[in-house]
This record gives structure tokens, C-alpha cells and sequence, in this order.
């Protein structure tokens, strides 16, 4: 069979198009373009598909928690925020989010929601999409050090 399929279209035999079998499956060739500075340019390995990173607001810290909370802001960051959080030896740990404005500023004031991992034991690490205003660490028990890491 051809690599280049017929559609059924009346005009000289059809239009003709770019394919490729792959293990058995007819797989559809497309071209990919962007809109460059002159007009549509398309992607070659010269001329590489401009991308942004997501997660630019270039937040990066880390640190230790005692007994109280730590409070992280994050508003400056349009996601996706990356948390991770280590329990010293012997201690539970929880982490918690939130996206109401101002909530590292005004922590008593803020809807804060338990992390998708909850109160852990050993390293855990957790991937936001969406905005988010703060994130809090506190060590639930024991009395080692706990730390914690936030990309964002």
C-alpha cells in the first residue's frame, strides 16, 4: 500500500497526502508552522518551534520546618507549582495550599486545603497546575527538623 493516500475527492484522482505506516497504523504526516516575525514560518532544526516554559514567575526556595507553620508565597507564579516536603526522622508532616489573595501575608485569614498526599511520614512531593497564592509546611509530630522545597 502507499505511504501517500488518496482522499476521494473528484478532482484529477483526489488530493494527495503526506503518511507513514508505524507498526501496522497509517499515521497522518502534518507540517507544523508558527507565526514568525515575517510571517508563517515553518519548524525545521534550523528554524526550532519557539516555547516558553510555564512556571516562569521563577520561584525557587527551600528551608526548614520547626513546630509552627512556614509559609511560602507563590502568587507571583502562574503555575504549575511543584512542592516537595521531607519529615525529619520519626515525624508526620502535612503541607497545605491555598489561593486566596494575600495568604502569606494574612495566613489567619486565608481557606487553606490539605495537599493531595496529606499528612505523610517520609518525602513526598506534589504538582499544582493552577495559581496558587501560598503554600504552608507544618510538622504535625515529633521534633526533628522537616524541610521542604518549592519550584513554581
Amino acid at each position: 500500500m502507499s505511504d501517500s493516500p488518496r482522499d476521494n475527492a473528484p478532482l484529477n484522482g483526489g488530493f494527495k497526502f503526506a503518511a507513514k505506516f508505524v507498526a501496522g497504523v497509517m499515521h497522518l504526516r502534518t507540517l507544523c508552522q508558527f507565526e514568525g516575525v515575517d510571517g508563517t514560518a515553518d519548524v525545521s532544526a534550523d528554524n526550532p518551534l519557539p516555547v516558553a516554559l510555564m512556571g516562569g514567575g521563577g520561584i525557587a526556595t527551600s528551608g526548614a520546618v520547626a513546630s509552627t507553620p512556614v509559609v511560602v508565597d507563590v502568587s507571583g507564579s502562574p503555575g504549575p507549582v511543584t512542592a516537595t516536603l521531607i519529615p525529619g526522622a520519626g515525624n508526620t508532616s502535612k503541607a497545605e495550599y491555598s489561593t486566596t489573595p494575600g495568604a502569606a501575608t494574612h495566613p489567619g485569614a486565608a481557606n487553606w486545603q490539605a495537599w493531595p498526599p496529606g499528612t505523610v511520614s517520609a518525602i513526598a512531593t506534589d504538582v499544582f497546575l493552577g495559581r496558587l497564592a501560598a503554600l504552608r509546611f507544618t510538622r504535625v509530630t515529633g521534633s526533628a527538623t522537616d524541610t521542604y522545597e518549592v519550584l513554581a
